[in-house]
Parts: C-alpha cells; sequence; structure tokens
C-alpha cells in the first residue's frame, strides 16, 4: 500500500517535533540527523547537527515527517523557502512504482526537479516541486529504516 504523509521543514525541528508528539499523543519514531549522511564534516565551524527526518506515530502509523528547514543551502539541500515548508511524502512498497510515480511528476510541464530520483543511505529518493508549487518526496526506505 502507498501511503501519503505530510512533512514539515521547521527552524528548531526538535522543537517542532516535541510540541507535535504531545498534541497528537504520538511517539517519535525513525530519528536520523545530518551526522549520518555520508560525507558530512561535523568538525566544520559553522556546522549544526540537526534532524535530517523524524516522524510522528499515532497508534503505530506515521502521521507527519519533520526535518529541520535549510536556512543556507548546502551542497546536498536547497534553502527552505517559508511557504514551500511543508511537502507531501508519498511512502512506496514497491521500486517500480516510485519510478514510474517519480518520472511522471518529474517529467510534467512547470515541474522543477529539486532532489533527482536516487539510492540514498536511508532508501531510494526523490523529490520534486509540481507547477501547482507542491513539493512531493517519493521514497521506498530500506527495511532497517522504515
Amino acid at each position: 500500500m502507498t501511503k501519503f504523509i505530510p512533512s514539515i521543514a521547521a527552524i528548531n525541528a526538535q522543537e517542532a517535533l516535541d510540541l507535535y508528539v504531545k498534541a497528537f499523543k504520538g511517539e517519535t519514531s525513525n530519528v536520523h540527523y545530518n551526522t549520518e549522511m555520508p560525507g558530512i564534516d561535523a568538525s566544520a565551524p559553522d556546522f549544526k547537527k540537526c534532524i535530517l527526518h523524524a516522524e510522528v506515530h499515532v497508534n503505530g502509523e506515521p502521521i507527519l515527517h519533520v526535518t529541520e528547514a535549510m536556512t543556507v543551502a548546502t551542497e546536498q539541500f536547497p534553502k527552505t523557502t517559508f511557504g514551500d515548508n511543508i511537502s507531501v511524502s508519498v511512502v512506496f512498497e514497491d521500486a517500480a512504482k516510485l519510478d514510474e510515480s517519480y518520472n511522471l511528476l518529474k517529467n510534467a510541464e512547470g515541474t522543477i526537479e529539486i532532489m533527482p530520483l536516487g539510492d540514498t543511505f536511508f532508501g531510494r529518493f526523490g523529490m520534486v516541486k509540481d507547477k501547482f508549487n507542491v513539493i512531493w518526496g517519493l521514497v521506498k526506505t530500506n527495511p532497517k529504516h522504515s
């Protein structure tokens, strides 16, 4: 089954995560930090450890993804534009369906590719912004990260 989950990018994602867990009487799950990404230089003077991905679960099901807003662009991530800080995550069980959906969205008129579809440390992932200004993050997670 394919799941649709809203994603929020927030300055101080940990604070946002804590609020939503409390508000929805949920629990935190699958928290990953930018320090887990290959090639990250945590010794850089301006480095700040932050949440790359976290989930709010209610009754054992994910209802929300939370990530740290990017206040400056990096090689890996574009700067978060507020108003663009809410997106829809689509979680696939089937990689072929993920690829098909991603390519249909990516090739639609007016779509901007934010993050090319590819294999990451947490699974297969890609992100686009369609001509209606909806940001779509499509993913099939690795079993150890789901």
